[in-house]
């Protein structure tokens, strides 16, 4: 069977359980017997550095925290010549990504066909968007 990866985005107000959302995917990619690879940006350290974690207590997961200057793609591609499984993408946080970042997430999909699943804020509290909902909208 042929999959075509693509790239969803999830994104609500503060408090809307995007990452319990995430978490919860995550949790159901792994319970099939699959690799779920957890992304998030560097700008979110309420639940330190490599981690991501929902208000509702106890539930959270290590993470890759990503910075504006990584190149995504690349760190999946190492993954997998790591022979590191990778079946999915989850990035939390992905409106703090950069232009580049999200240009990255896509080359995922269309390269490696991999899916990519973007959980993140829209806009700020004045309705401007930010730059990696901007272009995830896009």
């Amino acid at each position: 069977m042929f999959n075509i990866a693509k790239l969803f985005t999830f994104y609500g107000s503060m408090g809307s359980s995007k990452t319990a959302s995430m978490l919860v995917c995550a949790y159901n990619y792994k319970e099939r017997g699959l690799n779920p690879i957890i992304l998030t940006s560097s700008v979110d350290i309420r639940s330190g550095n490599n981690k991501v974690s929902s208000r509702i207590k106890g539930l959270e997961s290590d993470a890759i925290s990503i910075h504006k200057d990584d190149n995504i793609f690349k760190i999946i591609q190492n993954m997998i010549n790591e022979n590191i499984k990778v079946d999915v993408v989850l990035v939390d946080e992905a409106s703090f990504l950069s232009k580049q970042n999200i240009y990255e997430l896509t080359e995922i999909v269309d390269k490696l066909n991999i899916s990519v699943l973007a959980y993140g804020l829209r806009a700020d509290f004045k309705g401007e968007l930010f730059e990696g909902s901007q272009y995830l909208l896009a």
